[in-house]
């Protein structure tokens, strides 16, 4: 059985160079620093929770903080094959207690990624966006199943080890999965079984 969270599909291995292992809690946002020159990945994620009647109960953003940067220059030297992408909304106690939103993780794909999971959601579109299509925005939503909280997201990305060689194959039979970007909440968002909670995820390349 494949780990949910903070451990990459059993055949990672394959592709043991492209996804750092995930520490969350080493994580800090760049912002305003001599040093945060050059090119920058931000990650800018927006929560929505609403009533099954569609009424708003709260709206949260916040920017986080790129996991693995192998798998940028993986792809951009055709070590590797995007297959897709996929988002987890949780909290950090889910793993060991079997408890969470979903019981317990949330996880929004999109149809036809074959990430060795069953998605709670595969309504996730991912979307170029921009003057210069800088942007990819990876959104979508889910019902939640269990009374809990929200206090870890991460994106994860699909990739193949260069033998596959288009998007449509990889997605269809990804050798390994990992965490993108990750960020743990200072406030945890309380979410009630039947809401639906709307996740976008911006990120930007400038």
């Amino acid at each position: 059985m494949y780990l949910r969270l903070f451990s990459l599909i059993s055949i990672l291995s394959l592709v043991p160079f492209l996804f750092a292992e995930d520490d969350p809690h080493a994580h800090s946002v760049h912002s305003g620093s001599s040093a945060a020159t050059g090119i920058q990945v931000h990650g800018h994620w927006t929560i929505r929770v609403l009533d099954p009647d569609g009424s708003l109960v709260q709206e949260v953003s916040f920017e986080n903080a790129l996991t693995s940067p192998a798998t940028l220059t993986s792809l951009l030297n055709g070590d590797a094959v995007s297959g897709g992408g996929y988002v987890v909304a949780t909290n950090q106690n889910a793993v060991s207690s079997g408890v969470g939103p979903c019981n317990p993780d949330c996880e929004i794909g999109p149809t036809g990624l074959n990430a060795g999971i069953t998605f709670d959601s595969s309504n996730l579109t991912l979307t170029l966006m921009g003057t210069n299509f800088e942007t990819l925005r990876m959104a979508g939503s889910f019902t939640v199943t269990t009374t809990s909280t929200i206090d870890l997201v991460q994106s994860w990305f699909c990739v193949c080890n260069g033998t596959t060689n288009n998007a449509t194959q990889c997605k269809a039979s990804p050798d390994s999965c990992g965490v993108f970007t990750s960020k743990i909440l200072g406030s945890a968002v309380s979410v009630t079984a039947g809401q639906i909670v709307q996740i976008t995820v911006d990120l930007t390349f400038s």
